[in-house]
């Protein structure tokens, strides 16, 4: 995985291999570790082919990021993108995307890895609604006052 690490750069994404891909995903993938990087491919033309065929290619605003030393510049780096890929395992996610790397020597190397988790998935939603969940519209809410008010208060248990 070494010369991986190399070959990582701000705008790769990182996909779970555990995930099944539709048929419409065509880009060219990599092992990385317990997941897949892109390697033709960055995270905008996986979002406008997948927006074109109906999917969506979620993103969230809040970074994560991890940072990890090494003996050499790959092996800090390999460190800080597996903590990033076990924290994204953990969260939901299914997609990583880096954007930014940094490394400085300090004794050792000390790579710091900022990425943008990311979901690729059919519906724009990152869950599913409860089974049991019932749509208020607000033209509900002003239907149920005026019910309120023409049955008046009631007194009960006196």
């Amino acid at each position: 995985m070494t010369e991986q690490a190399n070959s990582l750069s701000v705008g790769s994404v990182l996909i779970k291999s555990d995930i099944p891909l539709p048929k419409w995903f065509r880009f060219n993938c990599e092992d990385y570790d317990r997941w897949k990087k892109l390697f033709d491919a960055d995270s905008h033309a996986v979002e406008r082919t997948a927006l074109a065929v109906g999917w969506h290619f979620s993103f969230i605003a809040k970074a994560v990021k991890c940072t990890a030393f090494g003996l050499t510049r790959q092996s800090a780096t390999q460190r800080a993108v597996r903590k990033l890929m076990e924290m994204s395992g953990v969260s939901g996610f299914n997609s990583l995307e880096i954007t930014e790397i940094a490394v400085r020597w300090v004794g050792l190397y000390h790579a710091t890895v900022v990425a943008h988790p990311r979901h690729l998935q059919p519906t724009p939603f990152l869950q599913r609604p409860a089974r049991y969940h019932y749509p208020h519209r607000t033209e509900d809410v002003d239907e149920i006052y005026w019910r309120a008010a023409e049955v008046g208060p009631q007194i009960k248990g006196i």
